[in-house]
């Protein structure tokens, strides 16, 4: 990984290079620390490994973008019907 400093409009920015290998790298410990996490709070029970590989990386590609947002109605605590009137 290479870092660099450059100056933009007077105001230091420090840019980060990192290779996909690294990137990967990241990827797969974030996954086995929450798998160990999850091992961890099923008490330790074994024959669950593959379950919890599976969990902890759809944890980590969960796509928070597809939750719907609250719309006004819910928000303001209105039904569908009494906000159309």
């Amino acid at each position: 990984m290479q870092k660099g400093i450059r100056k933009c409009s007077g105001i230091p920015v420090i840019t980060v290079q990192s290779s996909k290998e690294h990137h990967q790298e990241i990827i797969l410990s974030t996954i086995t620390k929450r798998a160990y996490q999850i091992f961890e709070e099923r008490e330790h029970k074994h024959g669950f490994g593959l379950d919890d590989w599976l969990t902890a990386e759809k944890e980590l590609w969960r796509d928070d973008s597809s939750d719907p947002e609250p719309n006004e109605s819910q928000s303001s605590g209105l039904s569908k019907s009494e906000e159309t009137y």
